[in-house]
């Protein structure tokens, strides 16, 4: 017979009412409402996490605490065309913890795989858009 594990259909349900509020933050303007959902999405998903300890609840967790922290970076007024670090290095950081969860399933030359590809992120991302960021700025001015 058929058995139903209600505790995790009901748990698995109630993880897609945070979505219910994403629609507020669809908007291209980034209010402090905006910042307040996703924080709370977040902080929702953090606490399913803490509760089922769920590989894939820990991979939404990671990307929702990159979309609060650029979310509250854009809020601040920081730019990512100035400050690009700041959205891109939280990336790196994230596939460097997933790489770690996943290391009983990755190989040896993977893992190191990953782990270069995230200090390419981390370290190399940022100086490369700063340069072409600055190299669109420059072209820019001398078509004026």
């Amino acid at each position: 017979m058929f058995s139903f594990d209600h505790h995790a259909i009901l748990l698995y349900l109630l993880t897609l009412i945070p979505l219910v509020g994403m629609p507020l933050v669809s908007s291209l303007e980034i209010t402090l409402v905006t910042v307040l959902t996703i924080a709370a999405t977040t902080f929702f998903y953090l606490t399913v996490t803490w509760i089922e300890s769920d590989i894939p609840y820990i991979y939404i967790t990671c990307v929702f605490l990159n979309l609060t922290m650029a979310a509250f970076w854009a809020w601040w007024g920081i730019a990512f065309k100035h400050h690009p670090q700041l959205f891109v290095t939280p990336v790196g950081f994230s596939l460097i913890f997933i790489t770690y969860l996943n290391r009983s399933d990755l190989s040896l030359e993977m893992m190191r795989r990953f782990r270069s590809f995230a200090g390419v992120i981390i370290y190399m991302l940022p100086r490369l858009l700063n340069s072409l960021l600055l190299l669109v700025f420059c072209r820019q001015l001398s078509s004026l």
